[in-house]
C-alpha cells in the first residue's frame, strides 16, 4: 500500500503524503508481523489437512525419517513417506535423519493435532 502511495504521488507530480513517509520506517516491523502471522496460518491450515487425513487410522504403522529429536532424546519429529505428513513422535531411539516405522497413537482434528511413537529404527541413515 505504502509503495502504491509514492507510485501514485511521483506520477502526479505531487508531495508523497505525510502518513506514508510518516509510515515508511515502520514498515519491517509490519512485513515481519504479517510473515509471522501468515506462517502460522499455513501452519494449522496443514495441521487441519494432517488430522482429517489421517483420522481412523489410529494404530497403524507408517514409514518415514526422523526430523528433529527434541532435547533429552525422548521426542522429536518425523515425516511420513505417505502420506506426507510431518508430526510429533516420541521414542527413546530417535535419531536424525534414520528411517523409522512410527504407530498413530492419537488424532485430534479439532485440536489440529497427531502424535505418534516409534516402534522401529531402521538401519539405513538417509
Amino acid at each position: 500500500r505504502f509503495g502504491t502511495e509514492v507510485s501514485l504521488a511521483l506520477c502526479a507530480g505531487t508531495p508523497v503524503p505525510d502518513w506514508v513517509k510518516d509510515s515508511l520506517p515502520l514498515i519491517p516491523e509490519i512485513m515481519s508481523e504479517s510473515d509471522g502471522f501468515a506462517a502460522k496460518v499455513d501452519r494449522a491450515c496443514l495441521d487441519q489437512v494432517e488430522a482429517w487425513m489421517l483420522e481412523g487410522k489410529v494404530g497403524q504403522t507408517f514409514d518415514g525419517f526422523v526430523l528433529r529429536v527434541n532435547q533429552g532424546g525422548s521426542s522429536g519429529e518425523v515425516v511420513l513417506t505417505d502420506p506426507p505428513v510431518i508430526a510429533d513422535c516420541d521414542g527413546a531411539n530417535l535419531v536424525e535423519g534414520k528411517r523409522v516405522s512410527v504407530r498413530l497413537t492419537a488424532v485430534d482434528a479439532g485440536a489440529r493435532s497427531v502424535k505418534f511413537e516409534l516402534v522401529d529404527v531402521a538401519e539405513a541413515h538417509v
